[in-house]
Protein backbone atom coordinates (compact mmCIF):
# COMPACT_ATOMS: atom_id res chain seq x y z
CA UNK A 1 0.00 0.00 0.00
CA UNK A 2 0.90 3.03 -1.08
CA UNK A 3 1.71 5.89 2.03
CA UNK A 4 -0.99 8.15 0.01
CA UNK A 5 -3.31 5.11 0.59
CA UNK A 6 -2.60 4.57 4.05
CA UNK A 7 -3.01 8.36 4.97
CA UNK A 8 -6.62 8.59 3.30
CA UNK A 9 -7.34 5.60 4.96
CA UNK A 10 -6.87 6.93 8.41
CA UNK A 11 -8.39 10.17 7.83
CA UNK A 12 -11.25 8.21 7.18
CA UNK A 13 -10.78 6.14 10.32
CA UNK A 14 -10.63 9.27 12.26
CA UNK A 15 -13.62 10.97 10.40
CA UNK A 16 -15.43 8.06 10.90
CA UNK A 17 -14.74 7.72 14.61
CA UNK A 18 -15.29 11.35 15.34
CA UNK A 19 -18.65 11.50 13.82
CA UNK A 20 -19.46 8.37 16.08
CA UNK A 21 -18.47 9.61 19.11
CA UNK A 22 -20.58 13.12 18.36
CA UNK A 23 -23.78 11.26 17.50
CA UNK A 24 -23.56 8.40 20.16
CA UNK A 25 -22.22 9.97 22.98
CA UNK A 26 -24.16 12.19 25.79
CA UNK A 27 -24.08 15.50 25.33
CA UNK A 28 -25.15 17.92 28.30
CA UNK A 29 -28.25 19.64 27.16
CA UNK A 30 -29.53 22.69 29.17
CA UNK A 31 -33.17 22.08 30.47
CA UNK A 32 -35.41 24.27 29.00
CA UNK A 33 -36.27 27.49 30.49
CA UNK A 34 -38.71 26.96 33.40
CA UNK A 35 -41.84 28.91 32.66
CA UNK A 36 -41.77 31.93 34.62
CA UNK A 37 -44.93 34.21 36.24
CA UNK A 38 -44.97 37.51 35.73
CA UNK A 39 -43.55 39.94 38.58
CA UNK A 40 -46.55 40.99 40.77
CA UNK A 41 -47.12 44.49 41.58
CA UNK A 42 -49.39 45.90 45.11
CA UNK A 43 -51.26 49.01 44.71
CA UNK A 44 -53.53 51.13 46.43
CA UNK A 45 -56.36 52.16 44.91
CA UNK A 46 -58.75 55.11 46.66
CA UNK A 47 -61.48 57.19 46.76
CA UNK A 48 -64.75 56.45 44.24
CA UNK A 49 -64.33 52.85 43.28
CA UNK A 50 -67.19 50.07 44.49
CA UNK A 51 -64.11 48.22 46.83
CA UNK A 52 -61.28 50.39 47.73
CA UNK A 53 -58.56 49.02 48.60
CA UNK A 54 -55.02 47.47 48.09
CA UNK A 55 -54.55 45.44 44.96
CA UNK A 56 -51.86 42.93 43.64
CA UNK A 57 -51.87 42.55 39.73
CA UNK A 58 -49.48 41.37 37.33
CA UNK A 59 -47.01 43.06 35.74
CA UNK A 60 -46.96 45.32 33.46
CA UNK A 61 -50.77 46.88 33.76
CA UNK A 62 -52.36 49.95 34.11
CA UNK A 63 -54.71 52.04 36.32
CA UNK A 64 -57.69 50.71 33.83
CA UNK A 65 -56.42 47.44 35.54
CA UNK A 66 -55.85 48.37 38.78
CA UNK A 67 -60.08 49.85 39.18
CA UNK A 68 -61.45 47.02 37.43
CA UNK A 69 -59.82 44.72 40.24
CA UNK A 70 -61.65 47.02 42.54
CA UNK A 71 -65.04 46.62 41.57
CA UNK A 72 -64.73 49.55 38.70
CA UNK A 73 -66.05 53.42 39.48
CA UNK A 74 -68.60 54.27 41.63
CA UNK A 75 -71.53 56.14 39.48
CA UNK A 76 -70.59 59.64 41.64
CA UNK A 77 -66.53 58.69 40.70
CA UNK A 78 -65.12 61.47 37.89
CA UNK A 79 -63.04 59.71 35.48
CA UNK A 80 -61.19 62.09 33.81
CA UNK A 81 -59.78 62.65 37.08
CA UNK A 82 -57.31 59.75 36.82
CA UNK A 83 -55.58 58.66 33.23
CA UNK A 84 -57.10 55.01 32.86
CA UNK A 85 -54.07 54.43 30.74
CA UNK A 86 -51.07 55.08 32.85
CA UNK A 87 -48.75 52.17 33.73
CA UNK A 88 -48.33 51.33 37.17
CA UNK A 89 -45.34 50.43 39.69
CA UNK A 90 -44.98 48.53 42.38
CA UNK A 91 -46.45 50.69 45.68
CA UNK A 92 -48.77 53.50 43.36
CA UNK A 93 -51.60 54.95 44.46
CA UNK A 94 -54.59 55.76 42.74
CA UNK A 95 -56.95 58.47 44.07
CA UNK A 96 -60.41 58.40 41.75
CA UNK A 97 -61.96 62.03 42.59
CA UNK A 98 -65.69 62.22 43.08
CA UNK A 99 -67.66 64.52 40.94
CA UNK A 100 -68.51 68.20 42.30
CA UNK A 101 -71.64 68.23 43.79
CA UNK A 102 -72.93 70.57 41.25
CA UNK A 103 -72.45 68.20 38.67
CA UNK A 104 -73.92 64.75 41.25
CA UNK A 105 -77.05 67.21 41.12
CA UNK A 106 -77.41 67.34 37.51
CA UNK A 107 -76.85 64.23 36.99
CA UNK A 108 -79.44 63.88 39.98
CA UNK A 109 -81.83 65.58 38.02
CA UNK A 110 -81.24 64.71 34.47
CA UNK A 111 -82.09 61.42 35.97
CA UNK A 112 -85.47 62.36 37.23
CA UNK A 113 -86.64 64.74 34.16
CA UNK A 114 -85.93 67.85 35.34
CA UNK A 115 -84.31 70.87 34.31
CA UNK A 116 -80.81 72.42 35.77
CA UNK A 117 -82.19 76.38 35.88
CA UNK A 118 -78.54 76.88 36.90
CA UNK A 119 -77.28 74.98 33.74
CA UNK A 120 -79.74 74.96 30.77
CA UNK A 121 -79.56 76.57 28.03
CA UNK A 122 -82.25 78.89 26.37
CA UNK A 123 -83.58 76.06 24.55
CA UNK A 124 -83.80 73.99 27.53
CA UNK A 125 -85.69 76.28 29.39
CA UNK A 126 -88.28 77.20 26.48
CA UNK A 127 -89.36 73.84 27.27
CA UNK A 128 -90.48 74.43 30.87
CA UNK A 129 -94.46 75.28 31.49
CA UNK A 130 -95.18 78.74 31.19
CA UNK A 131 -91.14 79.84 30.19
CA UNK A 132 -91.08 81.37 26.46
CA UNK A 133 -87.88 82.33 24.63
CA UNK A 134 -88.11 85.93 26.09
CA UNK A 135 -88.41 84.52 29.41
CA UNK A 136 -85.56 81.74 29.04
CA UNK A 137 -83.37 84.98 27.92
CA UNK A 138 -84.35 86.54 31.07
CA UNK A 139 -83.44 83.45 33.35
CA UNK A 140 -79.81 83.17 31.52
CA UNK A 141 -79.32 86.90 31.77
CA UNK A 142 -80.01 86.81 35.39
CA UNK A 143 -77.84 83.96 36.04
CA UNK A 144 -74.59 85.21 34.54
CA UNK A 145 -74.94 88.77 35.81
CA UNK A 146 -75.53 87.02 39.44
CA UNK A 147 -74.11 83.71 39.35
CA UNK A 148 -75.91 80.74 40.06
CA UNK A 149 -79.37 80.50 42.19
CA UNK A 150 -78.79 79.09 45.30
CA UNK A 151 -82.09 77.07 45.04
CA UNK A 152 -85.20 77.03 42.68
CA UNK A 153 -87.03 79.42 45.22
CA UNK A 154 -84.55 82.08 44.20
CA UNK A 155 -85.79 81.95 40.72
CA UNK A 156 -88.38 84.62 41.60
CA UNK A 157 -85.88 87.13 41.66
CA UNK A 158 -86.18 87.18 37.75
CA UNK A 159 -88.40 90.03 36.20
CA UNK A 160 -91.53 88.00 35.25
CA UNK A 161 -91.38 84.99 37.49
CA UNK A 162 -93.50 85.10 40.60
CA UNK A 163 -94.94 82.70 43.07
CA UNK A 164 -97.64 81.24 41.02
CA UNK A 165 -95.49 80.47 37.95
CA UNK A 166 -92.68 79.14 39.89
CA UNK A 167 -95.07 76.84 42.02
CA UNK A 168 -96.21 75.40 38.33
CA UNK A 169 -92.40 75.17 37.56
CA UNK A 170 -91.15 73.42 40.98
CA UNK A 171 -91.89 69.51 39.70
CA UNK A 172 -90.13 70.23 36.31
CA UNK A 173 -86.68 72.45 38.04
CA UNK A 174 -83.82 71.51 39.65
CA UNK A 175 -80.35 73.50 41.19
Amino acid sequence: MSKRTKLLGLAFFLLLAGTSWYFFSPHETSPPPAKTEPPKIIVYVCGSVKRPGVVELSSPCRVHDAIKACGDLTKRADATSVNMALPLNDGDQIEVKEKSPASINALAAAEKGKVNINTADEKALDKLPGIGPSMAKHIIEHREKNGPFKDTDALKNVRGIGAAKLQRLQDFICV
